[in-house]
């Protein structure tokens, strides 16, 4: 099984009815922690169905029908626009930076997700794609541009993951009065595991309300950094401090990336 399968499997089964504590349950974590730090192409498979990034093809090859009518359905599910309120991130890539936060939870063996397990996220998605030499669309790129800061102020996927265990926990992420609630449905991890984190859900959701205080078309990774490091003691902050990165400046950095209006 591919390494992206058994990741997405994997979360699913840790989430399966057993629940946490049963053999399967704890087992099938195990499991998840001995697989590679960023499953092999999966980021570019992720994004080649919303025409994130461009799918391999011959040149002059074109689309089979199929996959043109499932890419529609797709992108008008995936990216349904701005509700009131600034709900819904009115694009794909912060959905699917919220899922692969899920999964790298799971092989975390954590039980919530917080706002460091989505920081990994843009980190792996950036790599993987960097790896695979598939960039996003230049019109994608322009608001989603967190992965290559992240770097260049010396973050790295796998010394992130290597750096996580050293987190403390904290007691209030699953108190998740006061964050930004308007347009957004109650907040359900499927199958029950991991629950959304108070960091995660912050930070996600104020991206999004941010992007559409601005006027920006859609919320996008680097609207997400700002708001992922606006706490200055939230787990992606110190999760950076472990990597000898300042948060504060990796936070002015993403502000001075957001394009003028």
């Amino acid at each position: 099984m591919p390494d992206a399968a058994a990741v997405r499997v994997l979360t699913l089964a840790a989430g399966s009815p057993a629940g946490p504590g049963s053999d399967l349950h704890e087992e099938v974590r195990r499991v998840a922690r001995r697989l590679p730090v960023t499953p092999r192409s999966s980021a570019a498979d992720d994004l080649t169905l919303p025409r994130i990034v461009e799918p391999h093809r011959a040149p002059g090859a074109t689309e089979p029908l199929r996959l043109a009518l499932v890419r529609l359905v797709t992108g008008a599910f995936l990216g349904r626009p701005y509700r009131r309120h600034g709900a819904r991130y009115g694009h794909p890539m912060l959905l699917l930076v919220e899922q692969r936060a899920r999964q790298l939870a799971v092989r975390a063996g954590a039980d919530v997700v917080t706002s460091a397990h989505v920081l990994m996220a843009v980190l792996a998605m950036h790599d993987e794609l960097l790896r695979d030499g598939r960039p996003v669309r230049p019109d994608v790129h322009r608001w989603n541009q967190a992965g290559e800061i992240l770097v260049s102020h010396g973050a790295t996927a796998g010394a992130a993951v290597h750096a996580l265990p050293g987190l403390p926990s904290v007691d209030d992420e699953r108190r998740l009065d006061g964050l930004p609630d308007k347009g957004w449905h109650e907040p359900k991890a499927p199958f029950a595991a991991p629950a959304h984190g108070r960091s995660e859900l912050s930070a996600l959701r104020g991206a999004s309300l941010a992007a559409f205080r601005r006027g920006d078309p859609y919320a996008g990774t680097t609207h997400l950094l700002v708001e992922l490091l606006a706490d200055p003691a939230g787990p992606a902050a110190r999760l950076l401090r472990l990597l000898d990165v300042d948060p504060a400046s990796v936070r002015a950095d993403a502000q001075r990336h957001l394009p003028e209006q």
